[in-house]
């Protein structure tokens, strides 16, 4: 599926990995620089949903201002894209969190870890589909 699709798609699937692989080596950033006050711009020190938040932005951040020279867009259209697909993926982070404990009563790691999953590649997904579709 993932071969014979527009390049687009193929380069958002990767982001997806990228910025997944990225925020989950973030998370452990701030330990393993022994609690570096600097670090905690980019990386998680606490487990609050804030804190998780900045796992997802930095890497998708960095993946959404490489160059993408197979991309008919203009610049500004892509950065709009972009910015849809940090959004969408906070929003979605924050939405299925609080949506899950407020049910369950507590958060469970494995379901912290398929919201960042799911946050992410929807993000990814809805920048494949807006740069396939425009923002007409």
């Amino acid at each position: 599926m993932i071969t014979h699709s527009p390049p687009i798609v193929r380069w958002e699937f990767i982001g997806a990995l990228v910025t997944i692989l990225a925020g989950s080596a973030l998370h452990f950033v701030f330990d393993w620089t022994g609690g570096w006050r600097p670090a905690a711009i980019i990386v998680a020190v606490n487990e609050s949903i804030w804190e998780h938040l900045k796992l997802a932005f930095w890497p998708g951040l960095f993946w959404a201002l490489l160059p993408q020279e197979f991309s008919e867009l203009s610049l500004w259209e892509r950065l709009a894209i972009k910015g849809f697909t940090l959004i969408t993926s906070a929003i979605l982070i924050v939405v299925i969190f609080k949506s899950y404990t407020a049910i369950l009563g507590h958060n469970i790691l494995l379901l912290d870890i398929g919201t960042f999953v799911v946050a992410i590649v929807a993000g990814q997904g809805a920048s494949a589909w807006l740069n396939i579709h425009g923002l007409r």
